[in-house]
This record gives structure tokens, sequence and C-alpha cells, in this order.
């Protein structure tokens, strides 16, 4: 799992958990078409980074973009034969300052273009019971007796 993804589920676990929403009985599903913002935390480096990302599984196409729009990056899985990626950045050279450039790397046989979502895959997870409904006998972690 990323970074990218594992934050976006941190942040959903927390916002389900802050909303006083009900146990869920099963694992979430996210859809083939989605658009997301929010912040990648790494506080152990001190560093915030906005993002906003549009997912469109139907559409065989993703973009995610960085610091307002500074970097953005698409995945393009329907251009033949393999897909391709395109990245929008600003470049700083021996001769150039901060221009905005477009780098292409196509996809291989080997090494196709996917899609690039911000959610994990939960398949395979499974959703457990509500806190306090453990059915196990002694005691539990963290609980003192």
């Amino acid at each position: 799992m990323g970074v990218l993804q594992g934050a976006v589920l941190v942040a959903l676990c927390s916002w389900v958990a802050g909303k006083g929403c009900k146990h869920l009985s099963k694992t979430p599903e996210f859809g083939d078409i989605y658009h997301v913002k929010g912040v990648i935390s790494l506080p152990y480096a001190e560093i915030e980074e906005p993002f906003e990302a549009w997912y469109n599984k139907t559409g065989n196409s993703s973009r995610i973009q960085y610091y307002d729009g500074q970097v953005i990056t698409y995945q393009l899985e329907s251009v033949e034969p393999y897909g391709t990626n395109y990245k929008i950045t600003p470049e700083t050279t021996e001769t150039e300052m901060n221009v905005v450039k477009c780098f292409q790397l196509n996809g291989t046989k080997e090494s196709p273009v996917t899609l690039q979502t911000v959610f994990p895959d939960t398949n395979g997870f499974k959703v457990s019971p509500p806190a306090g409904a453990w059915a196990g006998g002694g005691r539990s972690a963290g609980r003192q007796a």
C-alpha cells in the first residue's frame, strides 16, 4: 500500500470514527469514478502535502495533482498499445528556473500503465466486530486487571 493510499485510509477511518457512524458491516466500496481532496501528512519529515485526485476506471484514466496543481500526473491506460503517463512539473536547470515541463513515459508490454487510485484495494479485508464485542477468553490487549 502506497503512502497516499495509507494516508487516505487513515483519514477515512478517522472521519468515520469522528462522525459517530454505526459500525460497518462490510468493507467500503469507492466506486469506479470519484474525486477526492486531502493532505498527506508525514510528521517525521514535517511535510504536509495537499493533493487532489480524479479516478475514472470506466474511462481508463486517473489524475493526481499536488500543491494546488503545481505538480500534475496523468495515468492513461487507453493510449495504445500499453498506456502512457504524463507528469507536468516545474523544472530548474543551470539555465532555467521553475519552467513548467511535461514529461511522458509510455507503458511497455512488461510494464503497462495502470490507473493510480488513492484508496486501497479492500478485497480480502475482513470487517472486525465493533469495540466491546470481542468474544475471546481472557483479558484483551490494553486492559488492566
